[in-house]
C-alpha cells in the first residue's frame, strides 16, 4: 500500500514537471528591433512633413504667378488706356481750330448791331402774333346744328375756335352777328337753364328739386352779371325753402313725437336761409307747432305704454 501511494506521488509530479515544459514563453524584443521601429516612424514623419512643404511652396508658386498675371493684365489695361487718351487728346488737338483773335473794336459794334437788328425783327413779327391770339379768345361765335344752339369760342391763336356749349332746343336770336362778346353769349346760355329750371317747378305733382337745382348750377356758371347771379340765389333758397318745408310736413304726418322733431328740424334748417319777412314768420310759427305737437304726442305715446303695461 504504502509502495503503490509512492508510485501515484512519483507520477503526479512527473506530470507536472511536463506540463510545466509545454508553457510558451513570452518573447523579449531586443533593443536592435526598438531602434529601427523609431528610425522607420522618423523617416515617415520626416517624408511626410516634406511632401506637405512642397504642396505649399506648390500652391504658394501658383498664387504667386496669377498674382503677376493679373498686375501684368492690369498695368497693360491702364497702358492701353493711356495710349488711347493719349491719342484722342492728340486727334482732337489736330482737329479743333485754332481760337481766333478778339474782334476789333469795329468788328464788335457791327455784331451787336447786327443782333440787335434781329432782335427787333422777331418782337415785330411776334407780338401782332401774341396780340391776334389773345384777340381770339374773346370773340364767341353762334351756331345752330339740328335743332340746338352752339356756343363757340376762339382758340388761343389767330385763327380757329372750339365749342363751348351745345343748348338743345334753344330759340336763336332772330339775327346771327358775326361775332359776339362774352357778355352777349353767356347771358344766352344762362337765360336757357333759368328757363329750364323754371318748367320743371311748375310741371303738376311733386318737382324734381334735384334737377331744378342742377339747372340752376349750370347757370350760375354762365352768370357774368350781378342780376344774373342775384336771380339764381333767389330760385336755389326757394328750392331749398320748398324742400325743407316739404320734408317736414311728411315727417309730422307720421303723427309721432319723433316725427315732429325731425319736422321741427327741418323747418331750423329752413331758417337759416335768406328768407323774406313772410317766409321767416311762417317757419317760426310751424316751429312752435311742432314743438308743441311733439311734446303732446310724447306724452300720449307715454300714457299708452303705461296702459299697456298695466293691462299686462
Amino acid at each position: 500500500m504504502g509502495k503503490k501511494n509512492l508510485l501515484k506521488s512519483t507520477t503526479k509530479k512527473k506530470g507536472t514537471k511536463k506540463t510545466a515544459a509545454k508553457k510558451p514563453v513570452a518573447k523579449k524584443s531586443t533593443p536592435k528591433k526598438i531602434v529601427g521601429a523609431k528610425k522607420a516612424e522618423t523617416e515617415a514623419k520626416a517624408e511626410a512633413e516634406a511632401k506637405a512643404k512642397a504642396e505649399a511652396e506648390a500652391k504658394a508658386k501658383a498664387a504667386a504667378e496669377v498674382e503677376a498675371k493679373a498686375k501684368a493684365e492690369v498695368e497693360a489695361k491702364a497702358k492701353a488706356e493711356a495710349e488711347a487718351k493719349a491719342k484722342a487728346n492728340r486727334i482732337e488737338a489736330e482737329d479743333t481750330p485754332p481760337i481766333p483773335p478778339p474782334p476789333s473794336i469795329g468788328e464788335s459794334d457791327t455784331v451787336k448791331k447786327l443782333v440787335k437788328g434781329i432782335s427787333i425783327c422777331l418782337i415785330l413779327i411776334i407780338l401782332p402774333i401774341i396780340y391776334a391770339s389773345i384777340s381770339n379768345t374773346t370773340n364767341y361765335y353762334l351756331k345752330t346744328s339740328n335743332g340746338a344752339l352752339e356756343i363757340w369760342q376762339g382758340n388761343f391763336s389767330p385763327m380757329g375756335e372750339h365749342m363751348v356749349i351745345t343748348i338743345p332746343g334753344a330759340v336763336p336770336p332772330e339775327t346771327i352777328k358775326k361775332v359776339y362778346s362774352k357778355n352777349e353769349a353767356f347771358p344766352l346760355v344762362c337765360n336757357y337753364f333759368i328757363e329750364k329750371s323754371d318748367a320743371i317747378l311748375n310741371i303738376a305733382g311733386i318737382p324734381d328739386f334735384k334737377a331744378i337745382r342742377n339747372d340752376l348750377e349750370k347757370a350760375m356758371t354762365y352768370a357774368i352779371t350781378e342780376e344774373l347771379r342775384l336771380a339764381i340765389d333767389h330760385r336755389l333758397t326757394s328750392i331749398a325753402f320748398i324742400t325743407f318745408m316739404y320734408n317736414a310736413d311728411i315727417s309730422a304726418a307720421k303723427g309721432t313725437s319723433a316725427g315732429f322733431e325731425a319736422a321741427a328740424g327741418y323747418l331750423e334748417e329752413a331758417s337759416r336761409l335768406d328768407l323774406d319777412d313772410q317766409q321767416a314768420t311762417l317757419v317760426e310759427n310751424k316751429i312752435k307747432t311742432f314743438r308743441n305737437a311733439a311734446e303732446s304726442a310724447a306724452a300720449e305715446e307715454s300714457a299708452a305704454l303705461e296702459a299697456e303695461a298695466s293691462a299686462l
